[in-house]
């Protein structure tokens, strides 16, 4: 995957970085969800653009989403960079 991030942003680093982030945000996993959504449950996402801006985020995004599973499918319509408009 290409990115443009800075050169201190290394592999390692932002696996470390994940990592953590994942042992503390999902350990055992999200109580809430894990109530009401049946764990076989496969789904989309999509971003919902309510003011024009410049998206920022989806290399890292995708990163991160195949870190927690490299069998997930990341589709992205746009790229970090692209204008995006309301709706």
């Amino acid at each position: 995957m290409k990115n443009n991030w800075p050169s201190y942003v290394t592999k390692e680093r932002l696996d470390h970085f994940l990592s953590e982030a994942f042992a503390e945000d999902v350990g055992d996993g999200d109580h809430s969800t894990l109530a009401i959504l049946p764990e076989e449950l496969e789904n989309k996402a999509r971003l919902l653009v309510k003011e024009n801006g410049i998206l920022a985020g989806v290399d890292f995004a995708e990163y991160a989403f195949k870190f927690y599973d490299p069998k997930l499918i990341f589709e992205a319509k746009m790229k970090d960079g692209d204008a995006m408009k309301v709706g």
